[in-house]
């Protein structure tokens, strides 16, 4: 089991999730998880994530709390039923 931080969107978590699913480099082979190209486009998306984030929060800090419950229980339910439609 490996404990990784970050949040389920954050690039970290998927980078961490990839490292602790790919199989043992002394058993297989070396392993590349993060290659060159893909790092500098992750560098070059960073500022634009970051604000989309501040905006976001700008956003959900204007509404109720309960609005926002419903908010992301509609998104949920609406993600369930796509996935159920369109099999993943």
């Amino acid at each position: 089991m490996v404990r990784c931080g970050g949040s389920g969107y954050s690039a970290s978590a998927v980078l961490c999730l990839r490292v602790a699913a790919s199989p043992a480099p002394d058993r297989f082979g070396a392993v590349t998880v993060l290659t060159w190209r893909a790092g500098l486009i992750g560098l070059a998306l960073a500022p634009r994530r970051g604000r989309r984030a501040w905006t976001g929060k700008k956003v959900l800090d204007r509404l109720p709390v309960d609005m926002v419950v419903e908010l992301v229980e509609i998104g949920l339910v609406l993600s369930g039923v796509l996935l159920l439609i369109t099999g993943g």
